[in-house]
C-alpha cells in the first residue's frame, strides 16, 4: 500500500545523489519505489528530473527493436504516393471543370500522407523502401486515358453496388490502430490519416453523384 505522503520542510532537500540512483531505476523498479514513497515526498525540481529520465529510459528501450507497425507505415506511404499519380493523371484527363477540382483536392492530400508517412520512417530510423504495383499502374493508366469518368470511378468502386458482405465489414480503416504498441506520434498521425481519408471518400462520392446529375441534365437537353 502507498503511504500517504508526508509534511516536509521548505528548506529540506532530497539529496542529489539518492535523485541520481532513482534514474537508474527501470520502469519496474520506479513503480516499486513509489510504493514506499510517493512521488509528492520529493520537490518540483526533482519529480521533473525523475519523470523526464524514466520517459527517454523507456522510449529508448521501446525503440531499440524494430516497431511491429513499419510494415505499415511503409505500405501507406507506398500506397498514397500511388494515389497520388493516379488522381493527378485523373485530373490531367477529365474534361469535366468541377471533376477536375475535386480530383486535384484528393491527389494533393494523397501526396501529403505520403511525405508524412515516410518522413515519419525516417523518424524511426527505418527509411522508405518504395515499392511498384503493377495493379496500380494499370489503374493510372485508365485514369490518364480518355476514357469515360464514370468507367473510371466505377473502377474505384464509386458508384457500384456493394455486396452485403462488404457493408458487413465495417469500418477497415480502424485496424490500423488495432496495435497496441503504436507510440503517440505515429498514432496521431494515423489518426489524421484515418480522418482524412475518410473524408476524401466523401468528396469523391459527392463529385460521382454531381457528375451524374450533369450527365443526365445534358440528355434531357439533347432529347
Amino acid at each position: 500500500m502507498i503511504r500517504p505522503a508526508r509534511a516536509i520542510d521548505k528548506e529540506k532537500e532530497v539529496p542529489k545523489g539518492q535523485i541520481r540512483d532513482v534514474n537508474k531505476q527501470s520502469l519496474a523498479t520506479f513503480f516499486r519505489f513509489t510504493e514506499v514513497k510517493t512521488i509528492a515526498y520529493f520537490t518540483a525540481k526533482a519529480r521533473s528530473h525523475l519523470l523526464t529520465s524514466l520517459g527517454a529510459a523507456v522510449h529508448g528501450k521501446q525503440m531499440a527493436k524494430k516497431p511491429s507497425y513499419i510494415g505499415t507505415l511503409t505500405a501507406i506511404a507506398n500506397a498514397e504516393r500511388g494515389g497520388y499519380e493516379l488522381f493527378k493523371a485523373w485530373a490531367s484527363s477529365t474534361r469535366d471543370s468541377r471533376l477536375r477540382t475535386a480530383l486535384n483536392t484528393v491527389a494533393v492530400r494523397e501526396a501529403e500522407h505520403s511525405w508524412a508517412f515516410e518522413k515519419r520512417l525516417g523518424e524511426l530510423g527505418y527509411p522508405l523502401e518504395p515499392v511498384k504495383d503493377k495493379g496500380a499502374n494499370e489503374i493510372v493508366k485508365l485514369a490518364a486515358s480518355r476514357s469515360a469518368d464514370t468507367k473510371k470511378f466505377h473502377a474505384l468502386g464509386i458508384g457500384v453496388k456493394r455486396s452485403t458482405n462488404s457493408d458487413n465489414q465495417g469500418d477497415r480503416l480502424l485496424s490500423l490502430l488495432s496495435d497496441t504498441t503504436i507510440d503517440s506520434k505515429t498514432g496521431e498521425l494515423l489518426g489524421r490519416f484515418i480522418c482524412e481519408e475518410r473524408d476524401s471518400g466523401r468528396l469523391l462520392t459527392e463529385a460521382y453523384k454531381s457528375l451524374q446529375r450533369r450527365i443526365r441534365y445534358k440528355r434531357k437537353q439533347t432529347t
